[in-house]
């Protein structure tokens, strides 16, 4: 909304408000809403993260039970994610450039190397 004021010295000036709105019927994480959108460029820069992610606890963190579970976490993720591509939810199908991405770094998790 806009309106018009008259200022301490006489002149006038124009206020400019903005009002936004949330609805209460759509609470899906953001994530979670670009996915379903068709959005899997989103899911591959994640993968791409997550996979970094894993390989450099490894290398920091010397227990094999806290590597495998975050592994094992990651992979479940990337494989939820192509999982969605593939099913009739999203409003875009996942493309077979995605698929290959999304398989590269969980075969990169599998292997526990680059």
């Amino acid at each position: 909304t806009t309106q018009s004021r008259v200022t301490a010295d006489g002149t006038y000036a124009t206020q400019s408000a903005l009002s936004t709105t949330t609805s209460s019927t759509d609470d899906k994480p953001q994530l979670r809403k670009f996915l379903l959108e068709g959005e899997f460029f989103l899911g591959a820069a994640l993968a791409t993260s997550l996979t970094k992610l894993s390989l450099r606890y490894k290398e920091v963190c010397h227990d094999t039970v806290a590597c495998n579970k975050l592994t094992a976490q990651c992979m479940l993720i990337l494989a939820s994610i192509m999982h969605l591509g593939r099913s009739t939810l999203p409003k875009k199908p996942l493309s077979d450039d995605d698929v290959d991405w999304l398989s590269l770094c969980i075969r990169v998790l599998n292997d526990g190397s680059p």
